[in-house]
């Protein structure tokens, strides 16, 4: 996934909720199709100009609130 910001002067911050794809329809109740990102090791990658900052993010596996 890419995705590409704009920043300002100052902190910037980007936030994620893991969700790679939306599903939506007009039925009620439809909370449990989101698609998230698989749990695994990942590498986040910063680039401003030339430059570029790399951190390892890890996705653990969780289980969700809506199911039993």
């Amino acid at each position: 996934m890419k995705t590409s910001l704009n920043g300002h002067i100052g902190l910037n911050q980007f936030r994620w909720d893991l969700i790679i794809r939306k599903e939506t329809t007009d039925n009620p109740y439809f909370i449990h199709n989101d698609k998230f990102i698989e749990a695994g090791t990942y590498v986040m990658t910063l680039s401003i100009g030339k430059d570029q900052l790399e951190q390892t993010l890890i996705v653990k596996n969780a289980i969700s609130a809506y199911t039993k």
